[in-house]
């Protein structure tokens, strides 16, 4: 089942892929080669071995394919935009609560689907077909920036309540935001450098 989700993920991410660069600012000529070699390196990425191979890991790859999942219904809702602005707000909303709502079901990570969506936005995806749309900014209010407050405001708390939750351990918050900084930065040389042997 845990590699039928992650086959199932590869594929998501091929779409996914493929339709963020043919909304994209800068207009590649080789769009399919491109999604398809990037999927093929999702799929045989070694660092996913854990996650696909561990029955405990299935909240991570379940939410990694409804964010997925997500994210595509958002980016075909994007492109209606032009065409019919209801349906492709529809489809957007869709995207949104599937990807983050229903994602976060499996695992919170999924909550963070108004930021990836933002990012997305302000990093690749080309505004001038979208900006004009009627109900657009309402949405976008509505549904990313209004979640990225709501979200920053909740970590924002929450490290002031955590902070006593060190005394009873042998190490405090710095320690262990320094030891999940090496952590972080061991996936990403992994992920760019991947050695099956560590």
């Amino acid at each position: 089942l845990n590699i039928a989700i992650h086959l199932a993920n590869g594929i998501l991410a091929y779409l996914v892929i493929r339709s963020a660069l043919a909304q994209g600012r800068i207009k590649l000529k080789r769009r399919d080669a491109i999604a398809l070699v990037s999927a093929a390196v999702w799929l045989l990425q070694p660092l996913l071995i854990s996650t696909t191979l561990s029955v405990v890991q299935r909240m991570t790859t379940l939410s990694a394919f409804f964010m997925l999942a997500g994210t595509l219904l958002y980016l075909h809702g994007r492109h209606r935009l032009a065409s019919n602005g209801r349906r492709g707000l529809f489809w957007m909303s869709a995207g949104m609560l599937c990807g983050a709502v229903v994602g976060a079901l499996a695992k919170e990570n999924a909550l963070l689907m108004p930021f990836f969506i933002a990012v997305l936005e302000a990093g690749w995806l080309d505004r001038q077909s979208v900006i004009e749309t009627r109900g657009y900014a309402a949405w976008r209010w509505v549904f990313i920036r209004l979640p990225m407050l709501l979200i920053l405001g909740y970590l924002g708390l929450s490290v002031f309540h955590s902070v006593g939750a060190y005394t009873i351990r042998d190490f405090d918050l710095s320690e262990r935001l320094a030891s999940e900084t090496i952590a972080v930065l061991l996936y990403v040389k992994q992920i760019l450098l991947p050695n099956i042997l560590t």
